[in-house]
């Protein structure tokens, strides 16, 4: 008896230890990714009130109902089913919290956002109007806000549970009908307008060190769903999102060393297989002690990523996304004037044809790990390609567009200024910086009606730069009290901006003023002006063209 009495103590022990380690490893993770993490306030709701796993749940379904069928005008019927896929991400996200256990419920409060999801895709199907409708405008900006905290918040279930296969799989359908609405949405949009808006969303976002790996991976998602000049403005966005983690991961590994680095690239919730294509995309361009730190951290997202349950579909579905950017590049170049490419960029398209092949092979063999490095190599040198022949051959670029899109960022930008309460008498760097870029742009379009591109380039990449800087000074981050946004140094260059540090340094009246120039500015970006302000759409009408 006394036995058998110590045996079921032993075994309620055992029980109890390992329900509480279950509790304690979902405790970590969610503490690991609490700067990431999204709440319910984040989706603007307080309580989501009666949740799915209540009896009483279909008397808040019926109220739904009833406000539908008094819902006429296709736009609002469109507002309201995201008004309620936001509260059913809500209800997902609070039963993770009360009923970690309960994986059920969770499968069902997923499948019952999928329901919405699908009515919200239908609303956009059968919407005729487009973002020239100032309330189509609106529930665009709505949409793609909550669509990219909806991702991310799938994303740190999926890392919470990702054990659980019920789950996983609910989540990748609910992420794949998200990215389906987003796709059917970006038909009623300017692609200008709707890269500018994903940007303003993704810069609005609170995140840690490396939140921006992110914001690589929802561009990606969406970019997978939108074809023709939405794909080619989300490319552009894409670059400059990458181009700011790495700057991110630089300032990581030189204030907290490599290994913070290899433990925050692995424990930052996300899709690892398009995460590890990123991170190889940087190494390829970083200087060697970069490329060396994300050597070491690619190593700690791979033995991370083996894990996967579903590793054999993560394997099949790199090789189609390698295929389809090496079929891209080469209709680029087939499509050219020449329909010929450089013997470097021939050499990386052979390249990436030959990983292409190793990653079939390997799959074929069941190797699917070896598979996925291989076509993720390929994908990374076939963006490569295509990066360096559309630098060989300007020919080939839009310009026309990609001056629209910068054009659509400035209006974003002063927004953003606005809506962070910015004034030009307390924050001189931010709007210098955002003058500058709009000088800049009316120079960019001034070369380009008179047919030169060199000097086009030239000043959209002036323009990229004050903004990428003034992106700085108004993301929201978690920044520690001691370290402020890089200040430009103020230097003397011909520009067609004044050459003073008023905005920099803050002289006000002492500051001594200067004019404007109009020669040929040299390749290093100028430096922000204090002259006085202009409206950006006069001052593009205005600004005169660079004289050669």
């Amino acid at each position: 008896m006394n036995k058998m009495h110590i045996s079921l103590v032993s075994l309620a022990f055992l029980f109890l230890i390992s329900a509480s380690g279950t509790v304690l490893a979902q405790e970590e993770s969610a503490t690991i990714a609490s700067e990431e993490a999204i709440t319910t306030e984040d989706l603007g709701i307080t309580d989501p009130g009666i949740l799915p796993t209540s009896p009483f749940y279909f008397f808040k379904e019926i109220g739904r109902g009833l406000q539908g069928l008094v819902t006429f005008n296709p736009v609002s019927k469109a507002e309201l089913e995201l008004k309620f896929a936001n509260e059913k991400a809500a209800e997902v996200k609070k039963i993770t919290e009360t009923q970690p256990q309960n994986t059920q419920a969770i499968q069902k409060a997923l499948e019952n956002y999928q329901d919405t999801q699908e009515k919200l895709l239908r609303r956009f199907e059968k919407l005729s109007e487009t973002s020239q409708n100032p309330k189509v405008d609106a529930l665009l900006n709505n949409l793609t806000e909550k669509v990219v905290k909806h991702e991310k918040l799938f994303d740190e279930i999926s890392f919470k549970f990702k054990e659980e296969k019920n789950v996983s799989d609910a989540i990748n359908g609910v992420m794949a009908g998200s990215e389906n609405v987003i796709g059917e949405a970006s038909k009623k949009d300017d692609a200008a307008k709707f890269a500018s808006r994903l940007e303003k969303v993704l810069l609005e976002e609170k995140g840690g060190d490396l939140k921006h790996a992110r914001s690589v991976e929802i561009i990606d998602r969406f970019n997978e769903k939108t074809a023709g000049e939405i794909k080619e403005s989300l490319n552009r966005l894409r670059g400059e999102f990458s181009q700011k983690l790495e700057q991110d991961i630089q300032s990581l590994v030189t204030n907290e060393g490599e290994s913070a680095l290899q433990e925050k690239i692995a424990n930052i919730p996300g899709d690892f297989g398009k995460r590890s294509v990123i991170i190889e995309e940087i190494q390829k361009r970083a200087e060697e002690r970069l490329s060396e730190a994300l050597g070491k951290a690619m190593g700690r997202l791979e033995t991370v990523f083996q894990k996967e349950a579903d590793i054999a579909k993560k394997a099949d579905e790199q090789i189609k996304k390698a295929g389809e950017m090496i079929g891209e590049a080469e209709k680029k170049i087939q499509e050219s004037e020449s329909g010929k490419a450089s013997e470097v960029v021939s050499s990386l398209l052979n390249e990436a044809g030959d990983h292409l092949e190793n990653a079939k092979s390997s799959f074929n063999e069941e190797k699917y790990g070896e598979a996925f490095g291989q076509a993720r190599s390929a994908e990374v040198l076939a963006r490569n390609a295509l990066r360096l022949y559309e630098k060989e051959k300007p020919e080939t670029e839009n310009f026309e567009q990609q001056l629209k899109e910068l054009d659509e960022k400035i209006r974003t930008y002063e927004k953003l200024l606005n809506e962070r309460n910015f004034t030009r008498e307390l924050n001189k760097e931010a709007f210098g910086l955002l003058d500058n870029a709009v000088l800049h742009l009316g120079y960019g379009k001034e070369a380009l009606a008179n047919g030169n591109i060199a000097n086009t380039k030239l000043h959209m990449g002036h323009v990229r730069e004050f903004l990428s800087k003034l992106s700085r000074l108004i993301e929201i981050r978690r920044i520690k009290s001691d370290e402020r946004p890089t200040i430009l140094p103020a230097t003397k260059m011909n520009a067609p901006a004044a050459q003073t540090s008023c905005a920099i340094e803050d002289k006000g009246e002492e500051c001594e003023k200067t004019e404007l120039k109009t020669e040929k500015p040299e390749s290093a970006v100028p430096q922000p002006t204090t002259a006085k302000p202009i409206e950006p759409t006069n001052l593009i009408r205005t600004v005169k063209p660079v004289i050669e």
